[in-house]
């Protein structure tokens, strides 16, 4: 009984923990309001949410008034003028009121990929 309990749980971690895709480089970033917009030079997997529209599905989005925003704005300045990638985890969710994947937080390790 204890091992069903034990694979229960797992396979409810695994439904729950956000998506984390492949390092990539930054080819854009956009402010749109209090919206932090940007695009990265390698595809997103089919994981993408449906709540995503029709031409925005490369697009990944940070909510500016929010401090993991504007952290993560400085952190793809810095992954831009340096040309390394960067590792977005996603919320799996779009940014509410916003037709963009939400990214939940970036991974920048200041290293290049070979």
């Amino acid at each position: 009984m204890l091992n069903l309990k034990c694979a229960v749980l797992s396979a409810l971690l695994i439904l729950v923990t956000p998506y984390c895709f492949a390092a990539a480089k930054v080819t854009a970033i956009q402010i749109d309001g209090p919206i932090l917009l940007f695009t990265m030079d390698e595809s997103k997997s089919d994981t993408t949410p449906d709540c995503v529209e029709q031409g925005n599905e490369e697009l990944w989005g940070f909510d500016l008034t929010q401090p993991q925003g504007r952290a993560a704005y400085i952190l793809l300045l810095s992954a831009v003028s340096s040309q390394l990638p960067v590792e977005v985890i996603t919320t799996g969710a779009c940014l509410p009121g916003m037709a963009v994947e939400q990214a939940l937080s970036l991974y920048f390790t200041g290293e290049s990929q070979p």
